[in-house]
């Protein structure tokens, strides 16, 4: 029995769910449009014929499969025969793309086709649609005894929270400490202790204030938080510029509180602009929700120009943030 990538995802999820998979939850899972996943849900009914189960909708807008012990064991072995293939090319992409945002030095392509066990052919494809990728962003792919990125901290931050976010699972990215796995995907780009601390203060500060904050959105404010961290540990900082002198009190405040609580824990100084991107950065997240939340004061036009930084960057990604 032959899946691809989006069926052995979405066959997961039905499998493991304790009742009806909803066309949103599926969406999530596989970070695409409802029109798309009507029409995987297609190609996995065709698979699951052959071993004789079915696929059925339960209520409006959910679905579950229905099957025999012997064909629940060939789901699962089906399922299981996939997680054991070699990483899908767009998620061998965003793991290529990852260590190359995250990387202090070059990396060298035989770490590559050594990490994934693909050939110079392929290799030079991903960087390629890479390059591609990055085409509209201030970042570039450079060749200098390895491979590196070169350009804007502030793209670097975004890109890099972006790809994590399309390789993560929500429930379990607020989960884990209470994971199995001894070494979780995302550890691999960030720093543990930073990420921990981002998501705990992001928790106890944001997450009260901004009740409405989808979980998406919420950790890719927590991702932005730890990349500063790492960045700032590393000696990169957010460029400087000029900021109009009337910012919102409010968020500035926030920004200046989770800053100083991370600046006593790591031991480390943040300059103004790390907290007056991260404060704009959060405005522009409440905004989207909360049109009432900015005093009289405050900057449009930065608001503006971050909001269209997240912008191009998903459009670059293919993760909708609005």
């Amino acid at each position: 029995m032959f899946l691809t990538n989006r069926e052995t995802l979405l066959l997961t999820e039905l499998m493991n769910s304790t009742g009806p998979v909803s066309l949103d939850r599926m969406m999530q899972v596989l970070k695409v449009s409802k029109r798309t996943v009507y029409r995987e849900l297609a190609n996995l009914e065709k698979s699951l014929e052959t071993v004789g189960a079915t696929l059925e909708k339960v209520g409006r807008g959910h679905f579950q499969i229905f099957a025999s012990e012997t064909s629940i064991r060939q789901l699962q072995e089906a399922i299981m025969a996939d997680t054991d293939q070699e990483f899908a090319a767009s998620e061998r992409q965003h793991r290529i793309l990852l260590q190359l945002t995250t990387a202090t030095k070059p990396v060298s392509s035989h770490f590559f086709l050594e990490r994934y066990q693909i050939s110079n052919t392929t290799f030079f494809s991903d960087i390629k649609q890479l390059e591609e990728s990055l085409a509209r962003l201030p970042l570039r792919i450079v060749r200098n005894q390895g491979y590196e990125i070169e350009g804007s901290e502030k793209y670097r931050r975004l890109i890099t929270a972006n790809t994590l976010v399309m390789e993560i699972n929500e429930y379990q990215f607020f989960h884990l400490l209470e994971t199995d796995d001894e070494a979780p995907f995302i550890f691999q780009f960030l720093s543990r202790d930073h990420l921990l601390l981002a998501q705990r203060l992001i928790r106890e500060t944001i997450e009260p204030q901004f009740k409405e904050l989808s979980d998406r959105k919420l950790a890719f404010i927590v991702l932005m938080l730890a990349l500063a961290m790492d960045r700032v540990a590393l000696g990169y900082t957010v460029e400087e510029e000029t900021y109009p002198s009337q910012i919102n009190k409010d968020l500035l405040k926030v920004a200046k509180k989770i800053f100083a609580q991370i600046a006593e824990k790591t031991k480390l100084l943040y300059s103004i602009n790390e907290i007056v991107f991260f404060a704009v950065l959060l405005g522009d997240f409440a905004n989207s929700f909360d049109r009432d939340f900015f005093d009289d004061h405050f900057d449009t036009d930065l608001a503006y120009r971050v909001k269209r930084l997240i912008e191009l960057v998903s459009e670059q990604t293919e993760v909708a943030f609005y």
